[in-house]
């Protein structure tokens, strides 16, 4: 008995090491995968598009990347694999290694939203089993843009396309384009109600809108407006509604949540678009008691030419407001009022958020509320809220008072401050903006997390109204070095921006 089970034993862990052997071809590494030898003098095929797996995940930071899987391609000695961003099809960047030889089936990459990809994977040869390479890659288009639901023609007036083509009613976002370096109008109120929209253009050949006299754009449903240009010189500055984004004027009782605020779900995205003229509002809520649950503005140059506010909430307020990688100046020297008002008590526990969100980072901001105020929103003083001042570049911009009034002029929101440079009008004193009680002390941190002050030395020009005719690339050496303000005109940073102004 003992000795049949010791012969049990022994077949058990044969079974075993075949299983593993079988199992490491199949997932095809380690060379395993090479081990037909009934395959060999033969040319190789690269492997079938169709069974080629892409899945997006996150890597163990939380970054976005995506995984490409194949099938084993039986006595090949490797792949050679290239992802390519091809926003620019005449232009590809690979993403990573090109031409990178890989002893598997699988790799990973890093990717990024609204983005172009095409994937090149070529089976490599065997000298073992004389097997020679694919005579081809296998090339796969891939994006990580959202469905398109309708191309708006070239030429259309914004208003009139829609009138004509009406949004389906749907619980996903829906994503409409307009064609690169195309030429759109609107002319009259474009009301996208509760419907999730995402328009866009094209990354590299930005289409461009102008606004008439009347021309009005507003939601309810969260919108995201992305690489487009445009035009807003001809919106009535005397009107109170005269916007370039609106909140619905009759909010739908259905989005009614906490503290009788009409919750806004779906983000609000300005990204990688050039703005030009803001005569009166950036965004409005048409005094209706908004929360919009997160406003981003990414990547855009915006000129202003406003003596109001440019992000003015009369009812409500924003509960994450982000702006991030941005140029926002005031080429003829008009001041704002005020560049944030909430003008009102909003604050996030009074619409039923447990904290809420004011940020900048890596903005170039410059004359912005030159002789007023950077923001007024007494309810958002408090420790449920915290403000993110980070590598901005402020010229000429709040009276002197940039933070003090960005933090709600006390010390009670939660700060996160640090490495932003100041200057206005030839300097500071060493009292201004750095030692007041209630402004930047980040000077406590050291360099380089402190604040400063240098003259930027813009290259310029810098007072073109056409937010494609400036240039805010600094040239002072400590901006440069600390690498501070909107990465669009720094050396090293510029690629960040997802998506050129053209």
């Amino acid at each position: 008995m003992k000795k049949k089970h010791k012969k049990h034993k022994h077949s058990t862990l044969l079974l075993a090491a075949l299983f593993l052997f079988l199992n490491s071809c199949v997932n095809g590494y380690n060379d395993n995968w090479e081990f037909s030898s009934n395959i060999n003098g033969t040319e190789l095929e690269s492997p079938n598009p169709e069974e080629v797996k892409i899945t997006k995940t996150a890597d163990s930071k939380g970054k976005e990347v995506i995984k490409i899987e194949w099938p084993v391609v039986h006595g090949a000695g490797g792949y050679l694999f290239t992802l390519y961003n091809v926003d620019d099809p005449n232009t590809p960047i690979p993403v990573g290694e090109e031409n990178e030889i890989i002893d598997g089936c699988s790799v990973t990459r890093s990717s990024e939203e609204d983005t172009k990809y095409q994937i090149s994977i070529k089976t490599l040869g065997n000298e073992k089993y004389n097997n020679l390479d694919a005579k081809t890659a296998t090339i796969i288009n891939y994006t990580t843009l959202i469905p398109v639901s309708g191309i708006i023609p070239d030429g259309s007036d914004l208003a009139e396309y829609f009138t004509n083509n009406p949004i389906e009613k749907s619980d996903e976002e829906q994503a409409y384009e307009l064609v690169p370096g195309g030429n759109y109008t609107l002319n009259s109120s474009l009301n996208l109600g509760l419907h999730s929209i995402t328009l866009r253009g094209d990354k590299i050949h930005h289409p461009n809108v102008v606004y008439g006299k009347d021309g009005r754009l507003s939601t309810m449903g969260g919108l995201k407006l992305k690489f487009i240009n445009f035009d807003c010189s001809n919106i009535n500055s005397s009107s109170s509604n005269g916007s370039f984004l609106l909140l619905d004027s009759d909010p739908d009782e259905s989005i009614k949540g906490h503290g009788d605020y009409y919750i806004i779900e779906n983000d609000i995205v300005l990204q990688s678009c050039g703005i030009k003229n803001i005569n009166r509002h950036l965004l409005y809520d048409n005094n209706k008691k908004y929360c919009p649950k997160t406003f981003r503005v990414q990547d855009c140059i915006i000129s202003l030419n406003s003596t109001k506010q440019i992000i003015y909430f009369q009812g409500g307020f924003i509960n994450n407001l982000m702006l991030l990688n941005n140029t926002i100046y005031s080429p003829e020297g008009v001041s704002c009022q005020y560049f944030i008002q909430y003008n009102n008590s909003g604050r996030p526990d009074r619409a039923g958020f447990p904290n809420g969100n004011i940020n900048l980072s890596n903005n170039t901001l410059y004359s912005v509320a030159k002789t007023d105020k950077m923001a007024n929103y007494s309810g958002m003083r408090s420790n449920l809220v915290t403000l993110t001042l980070v590598e901005n570049l402020f010229v000429d911009c709040g009276n002197k008072e940039v933070v003090r009034h960005l933090a709600g002029n006390n010390r009670n929101m939660t700060r996160n401050i640090s490495n932003n440079c100041y200057w206005y009008e030839g300097g500071f004193k060493d009292d201004e903006e750095m030692g007041q009680s209630h402004g930047d002390n980040s000077e406590a941190n050291k360099a380089p997390s402190s604040g400063f002050y240098e003259d930027p030395k813009f290259i310029g020009p810098i007072n073109n109204v056409n937010p494609l005719r400036v240039n805010f690339t600094p040239t002072g050496k400590e901006i440069l070095k600390r690498e501070v303000g909107d990465p669009h005109w720094l050396p090293n940073k510029a690629e960040i921006n997802n998506g050129t102004l053209n």
